[in-house]
């Protein structure tokens, strides 16, 4: 029997679809983080005051970004799925932000399996509603963190990938394959 997870590249011919790791279910206010020394799930923190997050929200595996962390990325669903779900996701997009002076990408994605989204293949695809709560929820996310992040703008599928890249190159660098 093949695992379905087999088809999911995540080497240099990857840039359609991603491995990501959910989190944060979508449309919760608890931000739950993996600890990585324990391979285990636990509370960040609560957010205050209590906006959820608008997508399921975690990383892509194999990845370094910037601040040192995996490439987190927000999946666009219908569903909310549990925290260490694995997702076969589409990348669209990604918002840039600057955090504590640090690059801190988000790579927007859709469910590659969920029919409502499946022809949507890059940010503006989404619909307008949607694309407006993902831009409300960063700029509002500095006040929920009580801190200055800079959202450096949304922009589409191909500087996703080209993040994507960066992020798996750094990840090889430092872990080597």
């Amino acid at each position: 029997m093949v695992h379905p997870w087999h088809d999911v590249p995540i080497g240099d011919d990857a840039p359609n679809k991603v491995r990501a790791v959910v989190e944060v279910p979508r449309d919760t206010t608890t931000k739950y983080e993996l600890d990585k020394e324990l391979g285990l799930i636990g509370i960040n923190r609560i957010l205050y005051p209590p906006v959820p997050y608008p997508a399921n929200y975690g990383f892509i595996p194999q990845t370094l970004d910037d601040d040192g962390d995996p490439l987190d990325t927000l999946v666009v669903m219908q569903n909310s799925v549990a925290p260490l779900t694995l997702l076969q996701a589409r990348p669209i997009g990604v918002v840039q932000l600057i955090d504590r002076g640090e690059t801190d990408d988000k790579v927007i994605c859709v469910h590659v399996d969920d029919p409502r989204y499946e022809h949507h293949h890059e940010f503006d695809d989404l619909p307008k509603h949607e694309q407006e709560t993902l831009r409300w929820f960063f700029n509002d996310y500095q006040d929920i963190m009580h801190r200055t992040i800079n959202v450096e703008g949304f922009f589409g599928v191909e500087r996703a990938h080209e993040v994507i890249e960066r992020c798996r190159l750094s990840y090889k660098e430092k872990f080597g394959d």
